[in-house]
């Protein structure tokens, strides 16, 4: 609780102290070490140095100013499933370098989100593309009970936005890899479900269910939910998940010891 009030303090402050404190951090665990007694208020100073340094690496890759509103010549590796829609397709991207990068230029950003307008071709997790783009930093409307969109980009790790320009320069690089095995494997199975289904028929609520790709929903699937209060199928959250672990945990965990020889094999505990 000492660590999470240390986090919380942070939390307060109107921007960021000097990275310089972060060389308390080594301090407080040497202390803690030699004096037990104040092991309450070196957690608290260690939460917030903690939550600090964290805040420090997530703003490292920020888009600088300089390249906002620029033409730029990305090379990098679509990380995540794409979200295909009928008038775009939104990636997920890992940048590696400015390709067109000049002397005293800032870096790129790490990883940014991508929109790919008219006639995108068929991205997979994996490629390695050389994209030209144009990139904005995080924003968002900070409307009361609306959503916080730049709030959920700096979640996830995005650094800006932007969408890909018209060029010859938009060059597939290479062919997906095993980069990224978890989302290589969802985009796999988004296309064998595809596949699966007849001709015509909406491949959007299957994908949703199985592997949480909600981008073939539509507007009409989001009113019958609301209407039937069904929006949990498509979001299920990590408690309900927790909760069906644990369950299965516990029975198991009662019943290995009365399967004959197989606690002899692996211990119940």
């Amino acid at each position: 609780m000492a660590f999470v009030i240390g986090v919380t303090l942070l939390q307060q402050l109107p921007s960021l102290p000097p990275s310089a404190w972060l060389l308390l951090l080594p301090v407080c665990l040497v202390l803690v070490v030699r004096f037990p007694r104040l092991r309450l208020p070196l957690a608290t100073v260690a939460g917030f140095l903690w939550a600090q340094a964290n805040a420090l690496w997530m703003t490292s890759a920020a888009l600088a100013p300089e390249l906002e509103g620029r033409d730029l010549l990305l090379d990098g590796y679509v990380a995540g499933l794409p979200e295909i829609a009928p008038e775009r397709t939104r990636f997920a991207f890992d940048v590696i370098a400015l390709a067109e990068r000049e002397a005293g230029q800032p870096p790129p950003p790490g990883r940014v989100r991508l929109s790919w307008y008219e006639q995108p071709p068929d991205l997979r997790p994996g490629e390695r593309w050389q994209l030209r783009v144009r990139l904005k930093a995080p924003h968002g409307f900070i409307n009361p009970g609306g959503f916080d969109y730049e709030g959920w980009l700096f979640h996830q790790g995005f650094a800006a936005t932007g969408y890909v320009r018209p060029s010859q320069e938009n060059l597939r690089l290479a062919s997906a890899t095993y980069r990224y095995p978890v989302e290589s494997l969802r985009d796999r199975l988004r296309r064998e479900i595809q596949q699966a289904l007849a001709e015509g028929t909406d491949s959007g609520m299957p994908a949703a269910l199985v592997l949480g790709d909600r981008s073939g929903l539509r507007s009409e699937h989001w009113d019958s939910f609301t209407r039937t209060g069904t929006n949990h199928l498509v979001a299920i959250s990590g408690l309900h998940i927790g909760i069906v672990a644990g369950l299965c945990f516990w029975l198991l965990r009662r019943a290995w010891p009365r399967l004959g020889r197989l606690p002899l094999w692996l211990a119940a505990p």
